[in-house]
């Protein structure tokens, strides 16, 4: 069964997604939309086909930010802080067209050159403050 990759592009309420086929899952030799946020990989039939081996969602992010950073960085935070504290999120991810994403143990944070925010052989990769964020780890472990 062929490969795609389907990307997410900001939408009016949601995201708005569109698929293609690709040749691996290597992220350094996909050709991302400059408007894609995030991005994610699996095998069916056809692009609109039943789903096989879907990945964790690869996000495009300058930075990930928890929420005293969120207060620090973020232009009126409130709402933002809200949603964070109400659904359990610890950290966001902001990207280069300055939206934010929750972020969480199906999320892999990669930054806008398709480089892991981390270095390393684990699991998952978030990164704040150049150290990995271990309890989201531990979470995708478990």
């Amino acid at each position: 069964m062929p490969l795609f990759v389907e990307y997410y592009l900001p939408g009016i309420l949601a995201a708005d997604t569109y698929c293609v086929e690709a040749q691996s899952r290597e992220i350094d030799k996909l050709s991302i939309p400059e408007r894609a946020s995030s991005f994610r990989f699996y095998i069916a039939d056809t692009a609109a086909g039943q789903r096989h081996n879907v990945s964790k969602l690869y996000m495009l992010a300058e930075e990930v930010l928890n929420e005293e950073q969120v207060k620090e960085k973020i232009d009126k935070p409130d709402t933002l802080l809200w949603n964070m504290r109400t659904n359990g999120y610890k950290y966001i991810a902001c990207t280069r067209r300055g939206t934010c994403y929750f972020v969480n143990e199906n999320t892999i944070v990669v930054n806008a050159d398709k480089e892991l925010v981390a270095p390393g052989p684990r699991p998952i990769e978030i990164v704040a403050d150049g150290k990995v964020i271990h309890d989201i780890i531990e979470k995708a472990s478990a």
